[in-house]
């Protein structure tokens, strides 16, 4: 049998650091210091930073206390509330941002943190956050009270170590294959500025249709219920598995095949999805839509999007001083090279084993996420086995 506590007394105890990010004013932004990791920057099991704002190393004995560890569990707690990812070996220090909560296990303290992150991930931890989130007409919010309050079922360490290291396993080749996409991105990208080099001035308008697709746009008998994440598109043959309503057409983009959405946020400059069809796809409002003439010209603007230049001329078009906004005649209007015809159809040919082994990379994660978020709670609750939950894994890892 397990534990039955909450987090806050287990930070009692002193077996788990609970605190969360440190609250920086203006005039401690600045270099040499530690980069703040932001709520925006912590996506679903990884994290994205964007080395944005800096604390000033002077104010070292201030921040210390919430500067990152490796093995911290980082959790959102203000928009999307819940979002988890855990600080690895590999990344820098950051100082946590207001919006980050973070728990940090001790040595020998009964608690494993690969197992508290997949926790987290969990109905036992979803469930009574949903709970509180709502008690609030703002945006969602949890503060550091209730987040003391969250109930959890700790069981023996052997346990914890047998469920983090099925689900870990699948994890493990989810980030290999992410890396080697990130590989192949980077291959494209070299591949597109050797033909970009010899290709004519243009614009961005030159690829696509001169106007957006707009909220509310019907152009087929679907609509997603919940948001899709960062530059995902979602096809429509997804939705019909979901039982979708048309009631929430109003707060989703509806766009046809080779059509782009693109998030003009600076924390999120990157962020691109693209429907390669031959479905109808959605996607929140938040982005920017475009179509372009076809999968050549879908793929050269793809990774135009993603070169430091073009996303240097979108961020100074996104600079509101509260929301940022990237309109489509912006987008348009931005400079990039615009090759003719042959090289656009030898460029679509060198590309594409690249977009093969990037596109097999992603339907393989998404398999693999699938099986992960099948077995987790089934896990977590004791409901499955660890040892039929490794078989199931046994043939894809």
């Amino acid at each position: 049998m397990g534990e039955v506590t909450t987090l806050g007394e287990l930070a009692r105890q002193g077996r788990v650091i609970l605190n969360d990010g440190y609250r920086t004013r203006a005039d401690e932004l600045g270099q040499p210091g530690l980069p703040i990791l932001r709520v925006a920057e912590v996506q679903d099991g990884f994290i994205t930073p964007s080395y944005g704002d800096h604390i000033h190393e002077n104010f070292r004995p201030k921040f210390a206390a919430k500067t990152s560890a490796s093995g911290d569990i980082v959790v959102t707690t203000k928009g999307t509330v819940g979002r988890v990812a855990m600080m690895r070996e590999h990344h820098p220090k950051f100082v946590y941002s207001p919006q980050v909560c973070f728990f940090r296990c001790g040595v020998d303290c009964g608690v494993l943190p690969d197992w508290l992150y997949y926790w987290f991930k969990g109905p036992e931890f979803i469930s009574q956050a949903v709970g509180v989130q709502s008690q609030t007409d703002m945006a969602p919010y949890i503060n550091l009270e209730d987040m003391r309050k969250v109930s959890v079922s700790v069981p023996p360490l052997s346990e914890q170590q047998a469920i983090a290291g099925v689900l870990g396993a699948l994890d493990d080749k989810i980030e290999t294959n992410r890396r080697m996409s990130q590989i192949t991105v980077d291959l494209m990208i070299t591949t597109w500025q050797l033909y970009a080099s010899t290709s004519q001035p243009g614009k961005i308008g030159g690829l696509v249709s001169n106007s957006t697709v707009r909220v509310g746009d019907r152009t087929a008998d679907v609509v997603v219920l919940s948001a899709t994440a960062a530059g995902q598109l979602v096809r429509s043959d997804e939705f019909f598995k979901k039982q979708v309503y048309s009631k929430n057409i109003s707060k989703y983009l509806l766009v046809p095949p080779w059509s782009f959405a693109y998030n003009p946020s600076r924390a999120n400059i990157g962020s691109i999805g693209l429907n390669v069809g031959p479905e109808t796809g959605a996607v929140s409002p938040v982005y920017v839509v475009a179509q372009a003439a076809g999968p050549a010209e879908s793929w050269w603007l793809e990774i135009a999007l993603r070169t430091e230049s073009v996303r240097n001329d979108i961020a100074a078009f996104s600079s509101g001083s509260v929301r940022q906004v990237l309109r489509f005649h912006d987008l348009a209007s931005i400079g990039i090279p615009l090759p003719d015809s042959t090289q656009l159809r030898s460029f679509f040919s060198e590309l594409s084993p690249l977009i093969e082994v990037r596109q097999r990379n992603e339907k393989e994660s998404g398999a693999l996420a699938a099986l992960r978020d099948a077995l987790l709670p089934e896990l977590l609750s004791g409901r499955l086995r660890v040892r039929d939950a490794e078989k199931a894994v046994e043939g894809v890892v």
